[in-house]
């Protein structure tokens, strides 16, 4: 039945999603000491991977069985009364467990809507300075970068008194590297896997050390640009005004990131190019040999 086919997906998806998160949790650290916060950021693209490996329909294997004439006869008496007998035994059970698991989606995503319309509804009006940038009619919120289908940067009211010229410059390029690389999508497809598994403790736990290196490697592509700035971005960020509650899907310097630690990672050394590269290379060997991993473990469809 379409319910049964249903769960074991789910059931299948779940466990490779897990078990991908728990290689990038273990890896995570150890690839941005050796290799930067950038290369560290990109293996987290190990679980949407892991996860359309698991919709790649698995191999077929014939089976080739032999009936005897006798055996057929009672097979085919037999098999509707057992066929009957386990759809009416598990029926019941599998609906259950979806119509269950559809309600915990449909709650989930009402949750972090009502986050985002929340934080969207606390930066009042917005007002355009310059293309996709806008200046927000309050200073309890931002810098930020908000919206999926048109993103833009959001600055709090007193953007210019509280930095100065350089320090403008320098959250100005942290939130269009956010822009240029499409993190408000990313963070939408990791919202919607949140709320797809919302039943798995891992992934939400695990959402928060994403957004985490998330910031740490535009931390670190600014850098790149800026290497001499590296005071004045600290600066920066001890006055920034820091969300107590992530939000979804938009760009936030939240206060559940360790600002200490993102501080102190400002001291360290950029990696070379050819450490960069090197461990992209890795990060690509780790993602598509777990992505094998994931759909060669599938059961074999018979």
């Amino acid at each position: 039945m379409m319910s049964d086919d249903v769960m074991k997906l789910l059931t299948e998806a779940t466990f490779a999603s897990s078990a991908a998160i728990a290689i990038v949790l273990v890896l995570r650290v150890p690839m941005r000491q050796l290799f930067g916060a950038s290369v560290a950021y990109t293996l987290w693209s190990l679980i949407p991977l892991a996860l359309i490996a698991v919709l790649i329909p698995a191999r077929d294997v014939v089976v080739t069985t032999i009936i005897q004439p006798t055996t057929a006869s009672v097979s085919a008496a037999v098999a509707p009364m057992l066929t009957a007998a386990a759809v009416q035994a598990n029926d019941n059970p599998v609906n259950l467990a979806l119509m269950l698991w559809i309600a915990g989606m449909v709650l989930c995503a009402f949750w972090f809507a009502r986050q985002q319309q929340k934080f969207i509804g606390s930066l009042g009006a917005l007002n355009l300075c310059y293309e996709k940038v806008f200046l927000a009619d309050n200073n309890s919120q931002g810098p930020a970068v908000v919206g999926v289908v048109q993103p833009r940067i959001v600055l709090p009211l007193d953007f210019e008194r509280r930095y100065s010229r350089e320090e403008q410059n320098l959250i100005l390029t942290h939130e269009k590297i956010h822009l240029e690389r499409g993190d408000t999508r990313i963070n939408l497809v990791a919202a919607a896997l949140r709320c797809i598994f919302w039943f798995n403790p891992l992934l939400h736990w695990a959402d928060g050390r994403f957004r985490f290196d998330q910031e740490l490697s535009t931390d670190a592509n600014v850098l790149s640009r800026f290497p001499a700035a590296r005071k004045s971005y600290a600066d920066a960020m001890l006055k920034t005004q820091m969300a107590i509650i992530g939000f979804p899907i938009a760009c936030h310097w939240q206060a559940h990131h360790p600002l200490k630690e993102r501080i102190l990672m400002l001291k360290k050394a950029t990696p070379g190019k050819i450490y960069r590269l090197s461990g992209l290379c890795l990060v690509a060997v780790l993602c598509f040999g777990g992505a094998f991993a994931a759909w060669s473990t599938q059961p074999a469809n018979g």
